[in-house]
């Protein structure tokens, strides 16, 4: 019975995305479209005459939405995704009439004129077209909501959201701003050199050093915020002591607790991003380019947090263990006395520095809730378990 629930919410959600890729016709280059990706979370819709994907998105794909199942996955949800992979292949192989669309061009765009080859559509409503021609993407960005319909960023958090892009951008690389038109935002579509996931170990632990060190500019820089570190962490341990849990994480972060609120008073505020993956950063003569700067990804955050997310998630999303094993060995240290608050560190103030993000990560709420957090937890507390 769940088996079929869970088929059926796939197959719903991938109903709804081809509804919103045909809402976005007139958008779009006239011509023939194939879907070359689909799941419960995300469909690809290509222009046959396109060869080739953008480096970036071909790279998210291929190693986010297409990566192997990890150590964590669950038999169930392996079995579902199996299923799914079989469903997928007879609908779009067999019934290719289902998603080859023929676009027909609008003469009134409402917006400035573009015409994309290439879109993604979640089932949230938020969406990507590229126009690999002029090497521009724009984003319809769409914001959280327990409610039905769509709710869009208004005029206030998006001068917040551009506020927080122009300080990033003084430290950081990021895709040039085009500005909004018709709840799109454009900017400039970056063909990268590769991706994270295709550098050798050295270039990984020095694209993440040069990280800390843009992250280390930018709270020498950044002048006196209203909100404190600490004014996080306790929002973050709050939502955890509601959550009524007697898990081993709650039990070890609660721990923790005092160490931490006492350290968080010396940790500066910068404005970051939220959720520094692999899969939202590209490689550019060999630095980094932050990708996904959405208006949600976007805010205050301890200055230590975004390299430490990258961390964090290449051992969680990637099951990839270099920069961790790196980072417990001591070799970022040196930057992380400029970040944090100690001066030395041992295995379990390094723990504490993972901890303090994932508690972070949590009161901002746009990468990890309160069902997440013990799973994103869980490689750091097994490791920390076995020593």
């Amino acid at each position: 019975m769940l088996i079929h629930q869970d088929i059926w919410v796939r197959y719903t959600n991938i109903i709804k995305m081809e509804k919103e890729f045909m809402k976005c016709s007139k958008y779009l280059e006239p011509g023939r479209y194939n879907c070359i990706f689909s799941s419960s979370s995300l469909a690809v819709f290509h222009h046959r005459d396109v060869k080739s994907l953008p480096s970036a998105l071909e790279e998210t794909l291929n190693n986010f939405w297409n990566k192997h199942n990890l150590r964590h996955d669950s038999l169930y949800k392996c079995f579902i995704e199996l299923i799914w992979e079989v469903l997928n292949f007879i609908r779009y192989k067999f019934f290719k009439g289902l998603t080859i669309q023929k676009i027909i061009p609008s003469k009134n765009y409402g917006i400035k004129p573009f015409k994309s080859q290439i879109i993604t559509v979640r089932p949230n409503g938020k969406i990507l077209l590229f126009d690999i021609r002029k090497n521009l993407v724009y984003t319809k960005y769409i914001k959280a909501s327990e409610k039905k319909g769509m709710k869009y960023f208004n005029t206030a958090e998006i001068k917040s959201f551009q506020k927080h892009r122009s300080q990033i951008g003084k430290n950081f690389t990021i895709p040039a701003d085009y500005d909004f038109f018709d709840k799109f935002h454009c900017q400039q579509l970056i063909n990268s050199d590769k991706g994270f996931r295709q550098c050798n170990e050295e270039e990984r632990l020095s694209i993440t050093r040069s990280i800390f060190q843009s992250c280390i500019q930018s709270s020498k820089e950044n002048s006196s915020s209203k909100i404190k570190s600490k004014e996080l962490l306790i929002r973050g341990f709050s939502i955890i002591e509601n959550s009524d849990s007697n898990s081993l994480f709650t039990k070890y972060a609660n721990s923790r607790q005092k160490m931490l609120l006492d350290s968080s008073k010396n940790w500066k505020i910068i404005s970051g991003h939220y959720d520094l993956t692999a899969h939202n950063l590209t490689v550019l003569n060999k630095a980094p380019v932050l990708l996904d700067l959405a208006p949600h990804k976007l805010g205050l955050l301890p200055s230590f947090l975004m390299p430490i997310c990258l961390i964090h998630s290449e051992l969680k999303e990637y099951d990839r263990s270099d920069l961790a094993m790196a980072f417990w060995e001591g070799q970022f240290d040196n930057e992380l006395k400029e970040l944090y608050s100690n001066t030395t560190f041992n295995k379990e103030l390094r723990n504490d520095i993972f901890l303090a993000e994932s508690i972070t990560l949590l009161s901002l709420g746009s990468k990890i809730n309160h069902n997440s957090i013990e799973s994103w937890f869980r490689p750091i507390l097994e490791e920390f378990s076995l020593t």
